[in-house]
């Protein structure tokens, strides 16, 4: 997925690609859906019966998001209506441990989500 991005054009910062190397996007999916996860232009929602109503966007839209916010070390970043984290723990990797994620519309089933599927570590998260 990845090359596929660069080759694309869709990446073209390399701490961005390390970023999206170093963030397995499976680990955001429920294990029925992962074979969807690593499609570079392919969205996914989750069934209306999932105890976790999430969706995350295709890879080469966070790519697009993240190229144009041109994220530094020690920045903070705020990921309002956040689904998983992906994008969340993808900025974290860029701008290290000082990074806040707040989720707005908060259910039972999309905080069970971003907890389990976040990376411990890779984005210094906060939730309020």
């Amino acid at each position: 997925m990845v090359d596929s991005l660069v080759d694309d054009g869709y990446i073209q910062n390399s701490y961005i690609e390390r970023a999206f190397r170093s963030i397995n996007r499976g680990w955001f999916y429920p294990d029925y859906a992962k074979n969807d996860a690593y499609n570079p232009s392919t969205a996914w929602r989750a069934k209306p019966t999932d105890p976790w109503p999430v969706h995350l966007s295709a890879p080469n839209i966070y790519a697009t998001v993240m190229e144009a916010l041109s994220f530094e070390k020690g920045q903070s970043f705020l990921n309002v209506g956040s689904g998983t984290g992906y994008l969340s723990s993808l900025c974290g990797c860029m701008i290290g441990m000082i990074n806040q994620h707040f989720k707005e519309g908060v259910t039972s089933g999309s905080v069970f989500a971003c907890t389990t599927r976040l990376v411990p570590g890779a984005s210094g998260t906060k939730y309020k």
